[in-house]
């Protein structure tokens, strides 16, 4: 059995229902304040004088405005006229004379025989939260990476300015449709994964902008949303690698390019670093010291195996050794005879290591 808050108040000792009243008006987290229609504040609870300051013997206006005209547009007369609970946006000054921004729910009071004696006013300050919303609204179009809010049927229901200045409209479509052009689900996608598992994945992707130029991009999507039948919302922030991509591919092509050179030279080419780690040891001269393993000798075996002008000091020019004729000993112990060429490495002046150049005379 139920009962309705007037049959309880007529089964409530007066003095309680006073006192619940009472408290009720001082503990509600709002700024509260009873107006009469001359705009007069007839009282306030603490919250409203903590953040308006002083209301005795004061119009509304006065403690919101700061300022003894009322208002051209007062919505508590709209409510003494009407009768109907309104919604208002105000800016104001609080009790310091700071700028303040605050929501006001406005609804009649009557009295016993149905007219409108007073209006309540409950106000709460939103200027940190315009902040913050402002705030958020800067970061989410101008971070320098592709954003998109992804519903459950994969559909692109918020995305930022940069994803959309490269890869095109976004209202409406699928994240596959915008991101890689296709016609149906990826199939390997990181915000199913999300969708499923309630957790963050990662994954490096390729897709086509607007101009179908070809993007490479990292994929990061976390759950932004979470009800009772798992994820409702994923959120997933791209950092454009394409670039980086290119250069990749470049500097591979570069290095098969100059590893093809090492590996057709006519001589044996060995290099070390500065700390005697073997970095260079070519297809020749393998053949030349009769090494099979495909691991590069270590820094002892090769000062065993090649002539010890290659670990002398270079001159100023960078020279360590030239020598028309010598002989060397392979790692099967065989001496064979070789012209020998050994340079410094450098990069700005600073010593990288060393190089060797081995021509085998027999």
């Amino acid at each position: 059995m139920t009962t309705n808050l007037s049959e309880l108040k007529y089964e409530m000792p007066e003095y309680l229902c006073k006192m619940l009243a009472t408290e009720f008006f001082e503990m509600v987290p709002f700024n509260v304040a009873v107006i009469d229609n001359d705009a007069n504040i007839i009282v306030a609870n603490k919250n409203f004088e903590t953040y308006f300051g002083d209301w005795h013997g004061k119009r509304c206006h006065e403690v919101y405005h700061h300022t003894f005209d009322r208002c051209p547009n007062c919505k508590a007369q709209e409510v003494f006229r009407t009768g109907i609970a309104c919604v208002n946006d105000e800016g104001g000054y609080d009790r310091n004379g700071r700028a303040c921004h605050f929501i006001v729910h406005l609804a009649p009071v009557r009295d016993e025989i149905g007219m409108i004696k007073y209006v309540i006013e409950m106000s709460t300050d939103i200027i940190n939260t315009s902040l913050y919303q402002k705030e958020y609204h800067i970061l989410f179009e101008r971070v320098p990476c592709y954003i998109s809010v992804i519903d459950r049927d994969f559909k692109i229901v918020r995305a930022n300015d940069k994803l959309r200045d490269t890869f095109g409209n976004v209202q409406g479509k699928y994240c596959y449709e915008v991101f890689k052009k296709r016609k149906s689900k990826c199939p390997t996608c990181p915000a199913i994964l999300t969708f499923i598992s309630g957790k963050e994945n990662f994954s490096t992707e390729v897709g086509l902008s607007n101009t179908g130029e070809e993007m490479h991009y990292v994929v990061n999507t976390t759950p932004l949303s979470i009800g009772e039948n798992g994820v409702n919302l994923v959120l997933e922030i791209a950092s454009d690698i394409t670039e980086l991509s290119k250069l990749q591919d470049q500097l591979n092509l570069d290095h098969e390019f100059y590893n093809s050179i090492l590996e057709n030279l006519e001589s044996g080419i060995v290099a070390i670093d500065k700390k005697g780690k073997p970095l260079v040891f070519n297809s020749r001269l393998k053949v030349i010291l009769s090494w099979n393993s495909k691991r590069k000798p270590s820094f002892d075996t090769l000062k065993k195996m090649l002539p010890k002008e290659f670990f002398n000091k270079a001159d100023g020019n960078g020279l360590i050794a030239e020598i028309e004729r010598t002989s060397i000993h392979t790692h099967s112990g065989e001496e064979i005879p070789i012209k020998f060429t050994a340079l410094e490495l450098k990069n700005k002046n600073e010593v990288q290591g060393r190089v060797a150049f081995i021509k085998d005379l027999r």
